[in-house]
């Protein structure tokens, strides 16, 4: 497959242009709107960095006990939308 083929064919397997087009189909929001939304976020991502980058690193401990203790929120989560335990 030529490379413009094979952009084409990962592009329309692409989770986000996805959902653009749905929004799009179902007159949830325009083309414009979706343009403006996802800059907007880009700007919020971008201010949000510039200060994180400031902050005192973490340890690799804090990291870890901070992972367990996403993954066990996360675990809870699911266990309240499913209705059954997912550890």
């Amino acid at each position: 497959m030529h490379w413009n083929g094979e952009i084409i064919a990962s592009e329309l397997q692409d989770p986000l242009l996805h959902s653009a087009r749905m929004l799009i189909a179902e007159s949830y929001m325009t083309h414009q709107e979706i343009l403006d939304k996802y800059d907007s976020i880009q700007q919020e991502i971008d201010r949000v960095s510039a200060e994180v980058i400031k902050l005192p690193k973490l340890s690799m401990i804090q990291v870890k006990f901070l992972t367990k203790q996403i993954i066990l929120v996360l675990s809870s989560a699911q266990f309240l939308i499913s209705g059954e335990k997912q550890l």
